[in-house]
This record gives C-alpha cells, sequence and structure tokens, in this order.
C-alpha cells in the first residue's frame, strides 16, 4: 500500500498547507482591521504585520510582480527618505512612488480577493511550510529555490 500511504500523506501535507495560510491571512486581517489603513505608509503597516516574515515569503514567492512593486516602492521612498535631492527631482520620484504605491495597492486588492475565496489561493512558501510541499514537484522546486534567495526587507 505504498501508493496509499504516499496519498495520504500528501493530503495531510496539502491539509496543513491549506491550516498554514489561513492563519497567515486571519493574522493580516485582524492586524488590518483592527486599526490600519492600506492608505497609511505601506512599509511601517507590513513590518508590523504578525508573522510579517512568512507573509512576505508568500508573497515573494507566489506574487512576484507584486513583491516586485512593493520592493520598489520602499526603496524609493528610502531614497527620498535619506538622500538630499533637488526639489524638482524630489517632486518627480514623489509621483513615481505614489504611482508605484497605487499600482501595488491594486495588484494586492486583486490579490486579497482572491484570497478571501479560500487559503489555499494564497499560493508561495515560507520557511514554516516549506517541508509540507513535495520536493519531486517541478512547482514545489521552484517555489523552494525563491525561498532560498529571499530577504525580509526591513
Amino acid at each position: 500500500m505504498p501508493f496509499l500511504d504516499a496519498f495520504k500523506k500528501k493530503s495531510k501535507n496539502q491539509q496543513k498547507i491549506r491550516d498554514h495560510c489561513k492563519n497567515l491571512i486571519s493574522k493580516y486581517n485582524e492586524y488590518f482591521n483592527s486599526s490600519h489603513k492600506i492608505e497609511s505608509d505601506l512599509e511601517k503597516i507590513f513590518q508590523n504585520i504578525p508573522d510579517n516574515k512568512s507573509f512576505f515569503c508568500h508573497l515573494a514567492t507566489g506574487y512576484e510582480g507584486t513583491y516586485l512593486l512593493f520592493m520598489k516602492y520602499i526603496l524609493l521612498k528610502r531614497e527620498m527618505d535619506t538622500q538630499i535631492m533637488q526639489e524638482s527631482i524630489w517632486r518627480q520620484k514623489t509621483e513615481q512612488a505614489n504611482s508605484i504605491s497605487l499600482e501595488f495597492k491594486h495588484d494586492f486588492e486583486k490579490l486579497l480577493l482572491k484570497i478571501m475565496r479560500g487559503p489555499e489561493e494564497f499560493e508561495g512558501i515560507c520557511e514554516e511550510c516549506q517541508n509540507w510541499y513535495d520536493e519531486d514537484d517541478p512547482n514545489s522546486k521552484k517555489l523552494i529555490s525563491k525561498l532560498k534567495t529571499f530577504k525580509i526587507p526591513f
């Protein structure tokens, strides 16, 4: 019955992944709904989410485009906050940051709507759940490879 045992293990691991993702989304929703708005400083919001490293790992490995927008915004804001620049350049970078922020918020809102359908819709991987993925699966290998290069942005 090795096939049946493997099927049971895979099913059990998939349930662990769903439960884990549901927990991450619940933590995000509790935090966000308690007193924080997406219109506030994006970096601070995501910095303070409970278990933000796992949340960001899932975002970076499962939604690379959305994650890259976030990083582009953060790096631009940090540049603006730490470097002295001419006012015209500062205005240009502010416009850029606002544009990137709006694009990120739009992508992230679409992601949240997708996730609200069910926690299994929250793709990606983190250190906590990587052992529940099948290492022989090509998609899992790709996710695990992305996870190895991930560094939390704050």
